[in-house]
């Protein structure tokens, strides 16, 4: 019976399908004349952060994110940026971040009559986040190539975000949530195996086999 046991658990752990690499989280940026935008990058200096919260835990990889310039500009082909997660506090990001990275992300302009671009980065790496628990993060541009002002584009104008000069100073409530984009793995959900199912069998018949033996012994009695 426990060998029965030990087989199924082993089965359950080698059937359990592989995760592939897919959007977890979606909030499209808006289009630029229905929402806004939010100033964040370190030259000015401000940090802005927007909450977000996933169905399920998950291996975040990736960001992308909308954006432009406050001095219309074009930037180089890559750009340094800081990106903070936070937990939440009563609805606002938590006071100081518990995953920060510094990277570069790929840049690619967005046609149309307004100037801005799509930004997309890889984490150094895999970030686990839980599900179903509200979260934050900020995105802020930190390259000194670019004079510009950053800025982030909304994706509505309702719910509040919240901005800072820096760490030292306190959050203040704005408008509007930011457009963002996070991608990564999510477990997949395991089909029964052959294995899986004869684990099962093995573990029936040996509860049928105990309930015969009880019986006969009963019978005997």
């Amino acid at each position: 019976m426990q060998r029965a046991a030990l087989l199924l658990a082993c089965a359950l752990a080698c059937g359990a399908g592989a995760a592939d690499a897919t959007v977890i989280f979606d909030r499209p940026a808006a289009d630029p004349f229905t929402a806004g935008t939010f100033f964040s990058d370190v030259s000015r200096p401000r940090e802005a952060a927007t909450a977000f919260q996933l169905e399920q835990a998950a291996e975040i990889q990736g960001v992308a994110w909308r954006g432009g310039y406050f001095d219309p500009t074009t930037p180089p082909a890559s750009v340094a940026f800081v990106i903070h997660f936070f937990d939440d506090a009563s609805g606002a990001p938590a006071d100081v971040p518990f995953y920060s990275a510094e990277l570069l992300a790929d840049v690619t302009p967005l046609p149309g009559p307004v100037v801005q671009f799509s930004y997309r980065a890889t984490l150094p790496g895999a970030l686990s986040l839980p599900g179903g628990v509200p979260l934050w993060i900020s995105i802020a541009e930190s390259d000194p190539a670019t004079s510009a002002v950053f800025t982030w584009r909304k994706s509505s104008e309702t719910g509040t975000s919240y901005s800072r000069a820096d760490a030292s100073s306190a959050w203040q409530a704005f408008p509007g949530t930011a457009g963002l984009e996070l991608d990564g793995l999510v477990a997949a959900t395991p089909e029964p195996t052959p294995a899986v199912l004869l684990g099962f069998g093995m573990l029936g018949l040996g509860a049928r086999a105990r309930l015969r033996r009880r019986s006969e012994g009963a019978s005997s009695a």
